[in-house]
């Protein structure tokens, strides 16, 4: 009796205290199981590819580049003849510099009691409609220069030097070649296990692409018709042109 008076109390407690710590065991957050690289191979495409479009008629005046020069962002391609927006130019900052006088005049008139606050106002609306018309003359001007929006490679100039061209017709096709797109189908497998932002890893076996990485830019949110594929879109940083467009290469997606 003498023995299980002190022995049943700690036989008690080593029970309760194997069972407190393997029910705190069970409540510890588990790591989250790491997801495997995925290796794909994907197709190299420019990130910015632009057909550009003339933003006025007229006659080609001048090409001022040829095919497959660089140009940077703003750089011109072509003129169309100006002749015509440069004069009616020149008229209307006559005009306008005639108008702005004419207020200065009206306003001084009205601060002597001399002219009515509506003699100021139509004034003062002339002068603005004048300043209004320089401003719209200007674009229509500048819009006689086409130029490149992107800082690119001229693949294609479609209009000769005397060829008449209409509104929004195309006229060149420019290419952008600092930044690749890298288009990768995936297996549906590891579809909703990826993220934008992953690292992407161009396959170091490529000779003189080993420092090349970019980043998952667009993941498709659906599966392809038949269920099987997914279209992923890498972005990656190329000024050295290493990448040749219309390549296929091996990528290497790294979950984080």
């Amino acid at each position: 009796m003498f023995y299980f008076k002190f022995t049943r109390p700690v036989f008690l407690v080593a029970v309760l205290s194997s069972y407190v710590l393997s029910a705190t065991l069970a409540e510890e957050p588990q790591p989250p199981a790491q997801v495997a690289p995925v290796i794909a191979e994907g197709l190299v495409t420019p990130e910015t590819e632009v057909d550009l479009a003339s933003p006025s008629e007229g006659l080609f005046m001048e090409v001022v580049v040829k095919e497959g020069a660089f140009l940077e962002k703003g750089a011109p391609i072509a003129r169309l003849n100006n002749e015509e927006v440069e004069i009616q130019l020149r008229l209307a900052e006559l005009q306008s510099r005639q108008s702005d006088q004419d207020y200065e005049s009206t306003k001084r008139l009205f601060e002597q009691n001399a002219a009515s606050r509506d003699d100021m106002n139509r004034a003062m609306l002339m002068a603005k409609r004048a300043a209004a018309e320089c401003d719209l003359l200007k674009i229509r001007l500048r819009d006689r220069t086409i130029t490149s929006p992107v800082a690119g490679y001229v693949i294609r100039i479609l209009k000769d030097p005397g060829e008449s061209v209409q509104r929004l017709e195309k006229v060149a096709e420019i290419v952008s070649l600092q930044r690749k797109s890298i288009i990768v189908y995936l297996d549906a497998a590891s579809f909703g296990k990826l993220r934008q932002g992953m690292k992407a890893e161009i396959d170091s076996s490529i000779s003189g692409l080993a420092d090349l990485s970019g980043a998952v830019e667009i993941i498709d949110p659906i599966l392809d018709a038949g269920g099987t594929s997914y279209r992923i879109k890498i972005l990656v940083e190329d000024p050295q042109n290493l990448l040749s467009a219309g390549t296929r290469v091996p990528v290497k997606i790294l979950p984080q």
